[in-house]
């Protein structure tokens, strides 16, 4: 976190210090098969819960405060598809309401994507699409390495980020495999 200890008061740093190891700690576990995909998922979303914590606003002034948005927007859009995929009994309105928090979420990841990669001006960016199980996928979803930071692996679908790439020189045309592969082809 060298670029944020300039930049923070000593909460700001704590706070961060604390998500990211809560966050590094719940990733080692899923790549060990300790945690399955949905319960990372809920570890997160209980993380964020508990400490009532929100997104940084307007914007992230710091790629480590980037990276908290996408985990928040992130977590937050998988946790309502969950709640759509599994509301058996709910109204057609509750599930739109659900789908529409979803499609938000979505949104907001995003654009916390495109602010992480304008913070590092497409340095050490690598992106490239995803050697896909899943065929409603495949084509669409790509993954955004930042090669300097290895627990930073994003996916986005968004084709104006894609395109941003491209012009960067950022965007490789072949599809590759995930690296963190398990993660991206289980359902949760």
């Amino acid at each position: 976190m060298n670029e944020t200890d300039n930049r923070l008061s000593g909460s700001a740093k704590l706070f961060l210090s604390e998500f990211f190891e809560q966050r590094t700690s719940l990733i080692n576990q899923l790549e060990s098969g300790t945690i399955s995909k949905r319960y990372y998922l809920e570890q997160c979303h209980d993380y964020f819960e508990k400490r009532g914590i929100t997104p940084f606003k307007p914007q992230a002034s710091t790629f480590e405060e980037g990276l908290v948005n996408y985990q928040y927007h992130n977590t937050y859009a998988k946790f309502y598809k969950m709640m759509i995929d599994e509301s058996y009994t709910a109204a057609y309105a509750e599930l739109k309401a659900f789908e529409k928090k979803m499609d938000d979420h979505y949104l907001q990841k995003d654009r916390a994507t495109q602010e992480m990669l304008e913070l590092v001006d497409y340095i050490n960016v690598e992106a490239y699409y995803l050697e896909m199980r899943s065929e409603r996928l495949s084509g669409k979803l790509f993954e955004i390495v930042f090669t300097d930071r290895p627990m930073a692996i994003l996916h986005s679908m968004d084709v104006r980020i894609q395109r941003k790439l491209k012009m960067q020189g950022c965007f490789l045309e072949s599809p590759k495999r995930s690296l963190i592969d398990d993660y991206v082809n289980t359902k949760y």
